[in-house]
């Protein structure tokens, strides 16, 4: 039942953020996707799980993890110095 309710309370969270972000900026927010725009969190979702991945996936597969790897490290050597 809790893991439920953690699944589900962003839905109706991100709706009234926006809903009185909106409002704070004297427009609307979200209107386009549902009465009042109650499905935009569900359209959210959806767009964000067919979205493509950014990173190449072909020739530059693993110069792209060894650059993730060194500026892992970098960042680590900067705050250790700091």
């Amino acid at each position: 039942m809790l893991l439920i309710a953690i699944l589900l309370l962003p839905l109706p969270l991100t709706w009234l953020e926006r809903k009185i972000a909106g409002h704070i900026q004297q427009r609307m927010g979200p209107m386009r996707v549902g009465w009042h725009g109650l499905l935009q969190p569900v359209a959210d979702g959806v767009k964000l799980l067919t979205k493509s991945d950014p990173r190449n996936q072909s020739s530059q597969k693993n110069s792209s993890k060894l650059s993730e790897l060194l500026e892992f490290f970098v960042f680590g050597a900067a705050i250790d110095f700091w």
